[in-house]
């Protein structure tokens, strides 16, 4: 389970040593911050997307992965929660829900390098990237929002391989703004490997205010979770498609991502 979930994220750390070009999307006529959140800075959402990530790393007993590395609206989701708790350990479902909590941080860290630009702007809350590989070509469409007043964070993501496989993720956040600090999330992944007859599969982990870690997983493709991201995730390449990108360097803040998902994938083993 644990290289079917998140096999794809893993495999763009190849990307690390090529040469990357990247596009991402232009200005956005509600103002520099996701959500329309105008009250804060470029500097203060990227501190609450680190921030996020870090408290992420820090509850599944990762530590901070980065000390050791090389030198918008949001709508509801409608996905069913049913997770059951686990005890964070060494075992496979421990394993599932530490790669699934890395991928929604080291996403959520992304986005938080790209507001230390402090002219990056979104375009209809979205910013795109892509990267080409050899012959293969990745794209990454992410949509990050908060909701200051109701201490929330969120982040939809779908990062393509083209002709290969299809992630999707969906981050809800509970964020203290006033200390600074996670208090729980909700993060589900869809993957989809294959074109014709693609293999299909669901993780949907959480943590909670009390500090429980719930789970649940599955490799149905006609579930009724499974259903309900497929929708969301239909809904979301829709509602993105027609969005206007243009040129921008960040090359540097992707090469990081991609180190830190090579980095805890070292430290979960």
């Amino acid at each position: 389970m644990k290289k079917k979930i998140l096999s794809f994220l893993l495999a763009i750390c190849l990307i690390i040593p090529m040469t990357i070009s990247l596009v991402a999307c232009g200005k956005n006529d509600d103002g520099d911050n996701p959500g329309g959140t105008t009250e804060m800075t470029n500097a203060e959402i990227s501190t609450t997307y680190k921030n996020v990530a870090l408290g992420t790393w820090s509850k599944t007993s990762l530590g901070n992965p980065l000390l050791n590395s090389a030198q918008v609206s949001y709508t509801s989701s409608s996905v069913p929660d049913d997770k059951v708790e686990i005890t964070l350990g060494t075992d496979g479902s421990s394993t599932t829900f530490k790669i699934t909590a890395n991928s929604m941080a080291s996403m959520l860290y992304l986005v938080g390098t790209f507001y230390e630009k402090t002219d990056f702007v979104l375009t209809d809350g979205i910013v795109k990237l892509t990267a080409t590989v050899g012959n293969n070509a990745y794209k990454f469409t992410i949509k990050p929002s908060i909701d200051k007043t109701n201490n929330k964070v969120y982040m939809q993501a779908l990062i393509e391989l083209e002709n290969e496989r299809t992630q999707y993720l969906n981050v809800d956040v509970d964020y203290n703004f006033e200390t600074n600090t996670l208090t729980s999330f909700r993060t589900y992944v869809y993957t989809e490997i294959g074109v014709t007859n693609p293999t299909k599969s669901w993780v949907d982990i959480a943590l909670t205010a009390d500090g429980k870690f719930k789970l649940k997983s599955s490799e149905k493709s006609d579930d009724e979770i499974s259903t309900a991201i497929t929708s969301e995730m239909n809904e979301f390449i829709t509602s993105t498609s027609s969005t206007e990108v243009l040129q921008i360097n960040i090359s540097a803040e992707l090469t990081t991502y991609l180190v830190i998902l090579q980095k805890v994938e070292q430290l979960i083993g």
